[in-house]
């Protein structure tokens, strides 16, 4: 609700009391990992994966041990409406009996069901490295709009003053009758589009604060966000890896792997129920006489191996090997697509941050072309020796320049991310460079 009339204030046109805070990237990304929703929720997923693989590494081994109580020979009679108890026919036999039992499973699964269960703790850990990568993915790009919206609202400024100093020299040039009224006009209304627009920069520095105060946890959606760093990243694109190797270290090629390997611990655990099942076991009772009392010293001990097999388990083996069969063939085929999918993906990827870096070296040419092209009309104007025309096309190509070069930043600063996150390597370490 405070996001949505903090927008609408700001489509009204309407004056709020902001605080301006300075942020950079090590906050955004302590923050996110902090409050990041999805990251939270890869953390309790991962806690409960490491418990089940705790539960059933020492459940598998472990003893098991029963306590047991049994009476008998008890009745409960009635005589003259009221209830009495009374032992009936016990003789010389105990009224109850005790025992203690432990068993050791000998299972021919018990191994599997181990592996199985470490298998799916790494596959929850690889979870949560990609939900983490995500959440910083998704900050990094909000991080991105709002320095690109500082950086705009500075190149608006630049705007504003450069369109007042040409009115000032149109103006000189007007009453000296160098130029005409169109002309004079032409430029007025020139510094009421560059208002304009620092009035929209102002704006979208704004919202852009707000979507990242959201990203971020952050409720104090009033606070204007303010950076002093610029779009960093490496100078030189990064050396082109080698794609067979990358791929092995990818998290979506490893829970494919680990999912194969599950898969096939799985049908061992299905072919492993249809043998007998062993058991060690141990049992204790003491000595319970007939007038309640227990002698532990003259108890009976007792102890051997049991085995059993399942007859007839209504065709459950059957259809639980058949199951685990496909999924076994299911996750062999994901397992070797995905090597090859992800190998093509990479390259691809590594294409694309090839060429935006290309385009930012053209933006950057272009832009150092443009502003020497702005000089010499700005000179040949003002000695008469080029049009009114001419001279407004220099200026508007010198102003399309900046803004490509800041366009073509920002695409190189969103590939650099993007890479990161397929590779789950750290972004941190580009943006220091």
């Amino acid at each position: 609700m405070r996001k949505l009339i903090f927008v609408l204030s700001l489509m009204l046109g309407c004056n709020l009391s902001v605080f301006a805070e300075k942020i950079n990237w090590q906050m955004v990304e302590a923050q996110t990992l902090k409050n990041s929703p999805s990251v939270k929720s890869a953390k309790l997923t991962l806690d409960s994966a490491r418990q089940t693989h705790k539960g059933t590494s020492l459940s598998t081994y472990l003893p098991r041990v029963s306590l047991t109580g049994t009476g008998r020979d008890l009745e409960w009679k009635s005589k003259d409406s009221q209830t009495s108890k009374a032992l009936d026919g016990l003789g010389d036999r105990a009224p109850y009996s005790l025992g203690a039992n432990i068993s050791v499973p000998l299972q021919p699964s018990a191994y599997d069901n181990i592996k199985g269960s470490c298998i799916a703790l790494k596959i929850a850990e690889l979870n949560y490295k990609k939900s983490v990568s995500n959440a910083i993915l998704e900050s990094n790009k909000l991080y991105l709009n709002l320095i690109m919206a500082h950086e705009k609202l500075k190149m608006a400024e630049r705007t504003k003053k450069r369109c007042i100093e040409n009115k000032k020299f149109i103006t000189l040039k007007y009453h000296s009758g160098g130029t005409d009224i169109g002309q004079f006009k032409e430029v007025e209304a020139k510094v009421l589009a560059a208002e304009r627009g620092l009035r929209r920069a102002q704006k979208h520095v704004k919202e852009t604060s707000v979507d990242l105060l959201v990203a971020i946890g952050r409720d104090d959606i009033e606070t204007i966000l303010e950076v002093d760093e610029q779009i960093i990243f490496p100078k030189k694109v990064i050396k082109e890896p080698d794609y067979n190797s990358l791929v092995t270290t990818i998290p979506e090629f490893l829970i494919a792997q680990y999912n194969f390997e599950k898969a096939k611990v799985s049908k061992r655990v299905a072919k492993n129920a249809w043998l007998p099942s062993v058991n060690l076991f141990g049992n204790y009772s003491p000595k319970v006489d007939s007038k309640w009392g227990v002698n532990f010293k003259d108890g009976n001990l007792s102890g051997g191996i049991s085995l059993s097999y399942n007859i007839f388990t209504g065709f459950k083996r059957c259809y639980d090997l058949k199951i685990a069969s496909n999924t076994f063939q299911t996750a062999s085929s994901e397992f070797l697509e995905k090597a090859d999918s992800l190998k093509r993906e990479a390259e691809r990827r590594y294409g694309g941050l090839v060429d935006v870096y290309e385009d930012m070296e053209t933006a950057k040419n272009d832009l150092e072309l443009s502003e020497l092209r702005h000089k010499i009309a700005q000179e040949e104007y003002s000695k008469s020796l080029l049009e009114y025309d001419g001279w407004c096309l220099a200026e508007d190509e010198y102003e399309k320049a900046h803004a490509h070069l800041l366009s073509s930043k920002k695409d190189v600063g969103l590939k650099i991310a993007e890479w990161h996150n397929f590779t789950c390597d750290d972004l941190t370490k580009d943006k220091e460079e």
